[in-house]
């Protein structure tokens, strides 16, 4: 009877140290299936769409577009997760079309309040008026730092400019064309 009783604290334990948020990881990366699902077969709200402009003035060469392609990818943003739903390069910037990962927010939320229950943490966390941020900086030339500025839709909040990390992963396309031959002068 002991060794079952000792069995079960441990268990209850080690799901306070690393289960629960190994479960809400599962979680959360179910939702995030489910929603990219969503997103390629068009089944979204276009009114809950916010656009994401940052300049490509960095960029040596680019195809601009009027059309918008599909694309994966999530962004967090004062907090909130955003899903990457279509992109398109218009003028001289890079724009984005995110949606709201509601679902990911409320179950990092439910995984943060759970973290604060298990550890009998109070709730001195409402007072806080300043959230916390990290800052990371890197030596790869294709991270940069940008301003971004996020067109919300009428009915919420207005617009806003923020400055976050973005990484801009090169990508190298086959193409069927040789390139041009190299003549000395």
């Amino acid at each position: 009877m002991r060794k079952l009783a000792a069995i079960l604290l441990w268990g209850i334990l080690l799901f306070n140290w690393i289960g629960y948020r190994l479960l809400n990881s599962i979680m959360e990366d179910n939702a995030t299936r489910r929603l990219e699902m969503q997103l390629d077969q068009q089944q979204y709200d276009e009114s809950q769409l916010i656009t994401l402009k940052v300049p490509v003035t960095h960029l040596s060469y680019f195809n601009a577009s009027s059309t918008y392609e599909r694309v994966s990818g999530e962004i967090e943003v004062n907090g909130t997760p955003y899903r990457y739903v279509k992109r398109r390069i218009f003028n001289d910037s890079l724009e984005v079309m995110c949606i709201p990962h509601a679902k990911a927010l409320q179950l990092r939320q439910m995984g943060n309040s759970y973290f604060r229950f298990v550890n009998d943490i109070g709730q001195s966390s409402k007072h806080d008026t300043h959230p916390q941020t990290s800052k990371s900086f890197s030596n790869d030339p294709f991270t940069c730092i940008r301003t971004i500025q996020i067109e919300a839709p009428e009915q919420s909040v207005p617009s806003h400019a923020f400055h976050f990390l973005v990484y801009f992963p090169s990508v190298i396309l086959p193409t069927d064309e040789q390139p041009p031959a190299f003549t000395a002068a």
